[in-house]
């Protein structure tokens, strides 16, 4: 019966004793369904960012050499195979380019619609998300005075930053005593000595 299952099993031999177990899912589709692989695409991408590309696997249960059509439809910032239309024969993969020029933050959605004679689920509608976040952009521009043989910290604030921000230093110097954090953006410590950098 079609659907989608799972199970837990246990593997009671452990070496020294004991058990492992794991909980296994797995789906069960009809003869001839389309299966795309996945069933949804999310794309987290930065104002200013070039073009990306991820991989649609396209595939019908059972069936190999099966041809069919995808759509896109929602958005001219989504094609499949550099175009808006593209044909596929089962099993395939198709590249979906998500190009973000000309589109500030915000959330934006579209759809391919995969359809195929042969399938009891033509039609079948893949959604696309794409989230365009703000570029990243530095807004502390000047730090609190230190004074030497005083413990010092100070933070670095930004915007836009979308996942993990890492700080360097590009040009310039702490003065001894003071460190930067590369991940959390403070600068902190004991000045030993007056700079004025």
């Amino acid at each position: 019966t079609p659907g989608t299952y799972s199970m837990q099993v246990t593997n009671p031999n452990q070496p020294g004793g004991g058990s492992s177990s794991a909980t296994i899912s797995f789906q069960v589709y009809n003869w001839g369904m389309i299966v795309p692989k996945p069933s949804n695409i999310a794309e987290q991408m930065t104002q200013g960012d070039p073009a990306a590309t991820v991989s649609l696997l396209v595939g019908m249960a059972g069936e190999t050499g099966q041809p069919g059509t995808a759509t896109v439809s929602g958005g001219s910032w989504l094609k499949v195979n550099g175009q808006a239309s593209a044909s596929w024969t089962s099993q395939a993969t198709l590249s979906m380019t998500m190009d973000p020029t000309g589109l500030g933050p915000g959330t934006y959605n579209a759809s391919v619609t995969l359809a195929s004679a042969q399938a009891p689920n033509t039609g079948l509608v893949v959604p696309v998300a794409l989230v365009i976040s703000p570029p990243l952009q530095i807004i502390t521009t000047s730090l609190p005075d230190a004074y030497a043989s005083n413990s010092y910290t100070s933070v670095l604030q930004a915007t836009g930053a979308s996942g993990v921000t890492t700080w360097q230093i590009q040009s310039g110097a702490l003065p001894s005593g003071l460190n930067p954090n590369s991940v959390t953006g403070a600068v902190s410590g004991t000045p030993v000595a007056i700079s004025s950098t």
